[in-house]
């Protein structure tokens, strides 16, 4: 966020999109090849583990730049309806300055229904 404002969306789904672009694993130490592996507080580790290379990706460069965002006055119908164009989970709340003062998602949304209303 610049000034309170959100600048983009990290979620689940780009989070997946990046780590199947590419797993790197370190390669094995001679020491583990020659002994039974173990951490360095002494914890065993089965055969054949092995370390995953620690990803130092900015979340600015796997987030979606874009926000889609609604007014904190607007109609739940409508909120259903920009969450159905929009295909997306969640929908920020911004005030008439963009400033971020909520999120509202569909869960929030099925929340609120009444059972005689499915």
């Amino acid at each position: 966020m610049r000034a309170g404002r959100p600048v983009g969306v990290l979620s689940r789904s780009d989070i997946l999109v990046h780590a199947r672009e590419e797993v790197r694993y370190v390669k094995p130490a001679e020491s583990y090849r020659k002994a039974e592996p173990a951490t360095a507080d002494g914890e065993r580790l089965d055969s054949g583990f092995q370390v995953e290379s620690v990803d130092r990706t900015q979340v600015s460069d796997a987030m979606t730049p874009g926000v889609f965002a609604v007014s904190p006055d607007i109609s739940a119908a409508e909120v259903v309806r920009e969450l159905l164009a929009f295909k997306v989970h969640r929908l920020f709340v911004v005030d008439g300055d963009g400033v971020l003062v909520g999120v509202i998602s569909t869960f929030d949304v099925l929340r609120h229904l009444k059972p005689d209303e499915c």
